[in-house]
C-alpha cells in the first residue's frame, strides 16, 4: 500500500491539505484516529469531523475509524465516535477491547458498509480463520453481568490519576517545551525546545533507565526530530514525576551543550 501523511492540528487533520490529496491521488480510504489521536492524543473538533464527511461524500471515498482509546477520556469532554455522524454509511469503525480489557483478549468488532461485507468476512477468514469462541464469550459475560461498566470506571480512575500527574510534571520539568494537554488517552505528545533531538534524548534518558518514544518512530523529517511521546500507562504512582524530571534535566544538559 502507498501510505500519503496529512498534517494534523490539534482539532484534527489540515483539512486544506487532505482536500488536496483527495482531489490529486483518489485514495481507496482515509484512516483516522478522533479520539485521542496516536501519537500526538488530539481529538477532532465537531467542525472538522462534519467536514470529513462531506469530503469523502464528495470525493467518493470510505473512512476507516479506529477507536481503540476513546473510552478513556478524564475531562468529561468525550466525543461521539465519527461512525455517530456518518448518514451515507462511508466510515468503517473498528473497536478493540484489548487496551482497556486486557492485552491477551483479541477480541474486536467492526460495523462496515454492507457493500464491503463479504470481502471484509473473506479477509477475516483468510487472517485467521475464527476469534476465539471462549473469549467471545467470556466478554458477552461481562457486558450481560455490568462488569465491563465497572471495570472501565475503575480503569479512569487508576489511569487518570497517572493521567494528571503526567500532565503536572510535564508543565513543571520539561522546561522550554511544549504540548497539548489531550483530553484522555495514554500518553502525552511533546514538542521538545528548538535544536533538541528526540533521537538524541532518548538515548541519553535510556542510559538512565528512563524509555519513552522519539517522534521519528511516528513522523517522517523535522516534525517527528523535535517531537516525544510519553506514555503513563505502565509507571506507578511516583515513577511518572521521577522520569519526566530526568527527562527535563537530561534536556537541559542538551540544551547547554548546544550553546
Amino acid at each position: 500500500a502507498k501510505i500519503i501523511e496529512i498534517p494534523i492540528m490539534p482539532d484534527g487533520p489540515d483539512m486544506k491539505e487532505l482536500e488536496k490529496k483527495l482531489a490529486f491521488i483518489r485514495p481507496k480510504f482515509i484512516y483516522v484516529m478522533p479520539n485521542f489521536q496516536n501519537p500526538t492524543g488530539y481529538t477532532y473538533s465537531e467542525r472538522k469531523r462534519k467536514y470529513l464527511l462531506l469530503l469523502c461524500r464528495k470525493y467518493d471515498v470510505l473512512v476507516v475509524e479506529d477507536d481503540y482509546m476513546g473510552d478513556l477520556s478524564y475531562l468529561d469532554v468525550g466525543k461521539m465516535p465519527l461512525k455517530g455522524l456518518d448518514r451515507e454509511n462511508r466510515v468503517i469503525y473498528i473497536k478493540s477491547f484489548s487496551k482497556i480489557f486486557m492485552p491477551g483478549l483479541r477480541v474486536g468488532y467492526l460495523i462496515i458498509p454492507e457493500s464491503i461485507r463479504k470481502n471484509v468476512m473473506g479477509i477475516k477468514h483468510i487472517t485467521d480463520i475464527y476469534t476465539s469462541g471462549l473469549m467471545q464469550r467470556v466478554l458477552d459475560l461481562y457486558f450481560r453481568r455490568g462488569i465491563w461498566n465497572k471495570h472501565l470506571e475503575y480503569m479512569k480512575r487508576e489511569y487518570g490519576v497517572r493521567y494528571f500527574e503526567a500532565v503536572r510534571a510535564a508543565r513543571k520539568y520539561l522546561r522550554g517545551a511544549s504540548f497539548t494537554q489531550p483530553y484522555g488517552g495514554l500518553h502525552l505528545w511533546v514538542r521538545l525546545p528548538e535544536k533538541v533531538s528526540s533521537v538524541e534524548l532518548f538515548e541519553r534518558c535510556r542510559d538512565r533507565k528512563v524509555i519513552f518514544t522519539p517522534g521519528t518512530a511516528f513522523i517522517k523529517g523535522e516534525a517527528g526530530e523535535n517531537h516525544i511521546r510519553i506514555s503513563f500507562a505502565a509507571a506507578g504512582s511516583g515513577q511518572i514525576a521521577e522520569g519526566i524530571s530526568i527527562i527535563g534535566n537530561v534536556m537541559e544538559e542538551i540544551k547547554d551543550s548546544i550553546k
